[in-house]
């Protein structure tokens, strides 16, 4: 029984799918004080990720767009609408 249990978790571990899920970091990006949110996020072909959300603040709705690198430090990011 111990050897099925073994062979079964082996090969969870390293089938792709379970591979291609690993996370790759966890961080919070934004101001604490103000009403944002992520929306979406897709990878890039460089390896990096780009975040689309909103930001509500003292200032209208906007669309806030961040680029990631792939550890998840903040390349560039961009405030659309809004006053």
């Amino acid at each position: 029984m111990k050897k099925i249990t073994l062979l079964v978790v082996a090969i969870l571990l390293l089938s792709p799918g379970f591979v291609y899920s690993q996370i790759t970091f966890i961080r919070t990006y934004g101001d604490p004080l103000t009403n944002q949110g992520g929306c979406s996020v897709k990878q890039c072909k460089d390896g990096g990720y780009i975040v689309s959300g909103k930001t509500e603040g003292t200032h209208p709705t906007n669309i806030y767009i961040l680029k990631l690198d792939s550890i998840g430090d903040t390349l560039w990011t961009r405030a659309i609408g809004g006053d």
